[in-house]
């Protein structure tokens, strides 16, 4: 028996040292967000619509530790229903914790002129709740950026969120159905 909690001791101790001797990993998080905006007024303040409501998709994959600048890779458009003349590109700084999306076809830094292009600018400092600063957006027909008088963005939850979420409902549903056919004990 003392040979045995010896022998796992030992194991132990070789496997803590072992994974305190290994470097860290770069913490890539992946974090899907909805923007939407509505109500678009150009530089002059006049109403502009070249669309009712605009809602962009898109998902980051990147490390919050590290500064972006412009990079056109881990970011990903789901979905959008503006026409956009480029890919997506964005910047990121960790020390505001404030993104910028935007199309790369005259660097993520500004709009193209009149090109269909995008420029998010929101603070994410909470992911649950992140805030939107700006929203623009730039047509080919119209010379000049129009920019969104009401914005939103929210994070949209992965489908692993989803699959763990249903599978804890039907979970505890089979838990209260197993109660409730439970027979009782009945006191004399």
């Amino acid at each position: 028996m003392r040979g045995k909690l010896k022998t796992w001791l030992t194991a132990a101790a070789f496997a803590s040292a072992t994974l305190a001797a290994t470097p860290a990993q770069a913490a890539l998080v992946m974090e899907s967000y909805r923007v939407t905006g509505s109500g678009f007024i150009d530089l002059f303040g006049l109403a502009a619509t070249p669309f009712a409501m605009a809602d962009v998709r898109f998902t980051l994959n990147f490390d919050r530790s590290l500064a972006y600048n412009g990079s056109t890779s881990g970011i990903t458009l789901n979905s959008s229903n503006l026409p956009l003349a480029s890919a997506l590109g964005f910047s990121y700084s960790p020390i505001t914790q404030t993104i910028f999306v935007g199309g790369s076809s005259a660097g993520v830094a500004g709009f193209t002129t009149l090109a269909d292009d995008i420029g998010i600018q929101a603070n994410i400092v909470n992911p649950a709740s992140p805030v939107i600063f700006s929203f623009g957006y730039t047509t080919a027909a119209t010379p000049g950026s129009l920019f969104a008088t009401f914005g939103s963005i929210a994070q949209v939850p992965e489908p692993a969120t989803w699959a763990m979420l249903m599978f804890g409902f039907g979970a505890v549903g089979s838990t209260m159905r197993r109660r409730r056919n439970r027979p009782g004990l009945a006191l004399v």
